[in-house]
This record gives structure tokens, sequence and C-alpha cells, in this order.
């Protein structure tokens, strides 16, 4: 019976997903994009600006942001 019990759980999945409204949809797709890109930056060798934050995915010799030099 071990086989069917994933097979169940993915159905009840399937059923929460069936009952979200469209706005709990929509928030449910932004939420997944904004994990992807955080997972996709943190896999990246990004360098970031200590003063503003911005990332780069090469290293600039200044911030294009706020003009701090970058070592």
């Amino acid at each position: 019976m071990e086989g069917h019990e994933p097979k169940g759980a993915i159905k009840n999945q399937i059923d929460k997903m069936e009952r979200l409204t469209e706005e709990d949809f929509d928030k449910l797709i932004i939420t997944m994009k904004r994990v992807r890109r955080s997972l996709r930056v943190d896999s990246m060798d990004v360098f970031k600006c200590s003063r503003c934050g911005s990332i780069y995915h090469t290293k600039p010799k200044f911030c294009g942001s706020c003009g701090l030099e970058l070592f």
C-alpha cells in the first residue's frame, strides 16, 4: 500500500490548489518568483555594493548606482 500514499499526497495538494482564489494564486506565483530569483542570485558569483546593496554579476570598478569604488 506504500505506492498509494504519494499519489494521495499529490491529489491532496492538487485539491488545495483547485480551491485557491485568483488573488491567492497570484500571491503564490509572486512568492515563487521571489524564491526562485533569490536562489538564482545565491547560486551565482555575485558582487554586492556595501553602500547601497546593488548586485553585479561581474565586478565593476565603481557601483553604477551610488558611485562607491568597489575593491
